[in-house]
């Protein structure tokens, strides 16, 4: 979009409209004179531009030039404390609605025409085994110790699918589906077991020989899964698996659902407070691993149709929790730790725990 794009196209009733569109680097936005459809603006800030950085360090050092007023993005501790260091600018550190996982694929994504044949497709014995052992063998804690601990002190690990640690329902959910007892215990005796049940289809793996390859997808310009996946790349390989991880560009368009991948790493972010929410993610028509489940399919019809105490979805949520545990398609990493660096003159940010973190509140920004 630029300055010869028709306005009628553009339809709102927003309190700002769209100016320009440049592909790549971002949008513009003007404020509306004609806006009474909503809550009142707090402020007098007559433009909004949205810029895309796709470099952290590149980001915190526009906002201490003051060329950008609010960076929100995904952090690491390099880019967190560089933003800490900015006199004029204030962090603000939340846990997000979004937590991080790894996802392997079983089939085609529903909907679509690409397929997936890979090494974990299907339910037969041989591919939730090979699954198992991938899982197993994955280096969740290191993952947390290594890339979230420096962010967040307080980051656990997760083990729900359905709700986020501090869910009052988190233990009962957990122990429902039987996490801790398939994908328990040290790093060392999960790559143990993993390696043994790799060694029952390719008998000459070992630590030092891979049985066989995974290939896992992640965005080109995340940097923060292309250290999960060398953390995971050297545990597998003890667990005689080749990880085999790209950085694509396409990653979000095409990549997790070309069934060129046998394995991706993905978030899911909760958007509302619907019972539901949590587990359609796993229903057959949303999640992208291919992955058909009836039990599931049904409890998200049931948390459509009616409502329900919070324990009775609870109890619901176990039991979701349970079949993806039982059919070894994912496992929870981290939740999201989201941090924010503003410009001390701009009040009125307080970014949610709930997607959009960042401009849910925008009418009450303000110099």
């Amino acid at each position: 979009m630029d300055s010869s794009t028709n306005p009628l196209l553009l339809v709102g009733n927003g309190a700002y409209t769209v100016k320009t569109i440049t592909p790549g680097q971002g949008i513009s936005m003007v404020r509306n004179a004609r806006y009474n459809s909503g809550p009142k603006l707090q402020g007098d800030i007559r433009s909004i531009q949205f810029r895309y950085i796709k470099d952290g360090t590149a980001a915190a050092q526009a906002l201490r030039n003051k060329e950008i007023d609010v960076y929100s993005g995904q952090p690491t501790a390099d880019s967190v404390a560089l933003l800490k260091s900015i006199p004029n600018a204030k962090v603000i550190s939340i846990n997000e609605g979004c937590y991080e996982h790894v996802d392997l694929n079983v089939g085609p994504t529903y909907g679509t025409d690409f397929s997936y044949t890979g090494v974990f497709a299907g339910d037969s014995e041989r591919a939730k085994d090979l699954r198992t052992a991938t899982l197993l063998a994955w280096p969740r804690q290191q993952i947390v110790d290594t890339l979230i601990k420096p962010i967040n002190e307080n980051a656990v690990l997760m083990q729900t699918f359905t709700v986020l640690p501090n869910d009052p329902r988190a233990e009962s959910v957990m122990k429902a589906s039987g996490i801790m007892s398939k994908f328990g215990g040290s790093q060392s005796e999960r790559e143990a077991k993993a390696l043994k049940l790799v060694q029952k289809y390719y008998p000459s793996a070992s630590a030092s020989t891979a049985g066989f390859d995974v290939t896992i997808v992640h965005a080109a310009n995340n940097s923060r899964r292309a250290s999960e996946a060398q953390l995971a790349k050297a545990a597998l390989a003890k667990a005689g698996i080749n990880l085999i991880p790209t950085a694509a560009t396409n990653w979000s368009s095409v990549g997790i659902i070309s069934g060129d991948y046998d394995a991706e790493f993905f978030a899911w972010c909760q958007t509302s407070t619907s019972a539901a929410a949590g587990v359609g993610t796993y229903a057959t028509e949303e999640n992208y691993q291919g992955f058909s489940n009836k039990k599931i399919d049904s409890i998200y019809k049931q948390l459509q149709a009616k409502a329900y105490t919070s324990a009775e979805v609870g109890k619901l949520y176990g039991q979701v929790d349970k079949e993806v545990v039982d059919a070894s398609i994912s496992l929870p990493i981290f939740q999201f730790p989201g941090v924010t660096g503003v410009n001390k003159d701009l009040k009125g940010i307080k970014p949610a725990i709930l997607s959009p973190l960042l401009v849910w509140n925008y009418w009450e920004w303000r110099y």
